[in-house]
């Protein structure tokens, strides 16, 4: 029974937890894991995940930080199933300043579309890269403020890094999508 000065139990109980599964992994075909149990009383790890909807979308960005004095975002990417059931990629672009503020414009008055067609829509997206880029965004450029805030009032943003990280322990050396996706998809080549 090992102990950590200054170290919460529980806290060392998890890193050891983590490392060992990780160890453990080391050698294995294919990454191991675990899955939590649920806390009670909270809403965490599975149980933050809505109900799903036909209206649901997949987003992520991308973004050069170097650009300019505060970096620039050119990229709203959204997977999304089409009327027939079908997905399909929808890209919005913008490589300058104003261009970045139409495809924010685009991306958001194409959202609010989907959402009064599918009102139980959710936005689907990994750790809080995409959370904070669009309230950037909407501050940069002073636009969508009304709808960014009904988005996030309504809990519509779902982050799935943090469904992730309270839901499994992983054999990855960490959790970012790239190592988490060895669990659901081939390699990347």
């Amino acid at each position: 029974n090992h102990t950590v000065p200054k170290l919460a139990l529980e806290t060392f109980a998890k890193l050891h937890g983590q490392a060992a599964l990780q160890l453990a992994g080391r050698g294995a075909d294919q990454p191991l894991h675990e899955l939590l149990a649920p806390e009670d009383g909270h809403t965490r790890g599975f149980a933050r995940l809505p109900l799903p909807d036909d209206g649901d979308v997949y987003f992520d960005m991308e973004g050069d930080p170097l650009h300019g004095d505060d970096g620039l975002e050119y990229l709203f990417g959204v997977h999304y199933r089409d009327g027939k059931g079908a997905f399909k990629f929808k890209p919005f672009w913008g490589h300058t300043r104003l261009a970045e503020k139409q495809a924010f414009e685009r991306f958001m008055d194409w959202l609010d579309q989907r959402r009064r067609k599918h009102p139980g829509l959710h936005v689907y997206h990994y750790a809080a890269y995409e959370d904070t880029a669009l309230k950037k965004l909407s501050s940069r450029h002073a636009t969508r403020e009304a709808l960014l805030d009904t988005f996030l009032r309504e809990r519509r943003l779902v982050d799935l890094y943090k469904v992730v990280r309270e839901s499994i322990r992983a054999s990855t050396p960490s959790y970012s999508i790239k190592d988490i996706e060895k669990f659901y998809r081939e390699a990347r080549e």
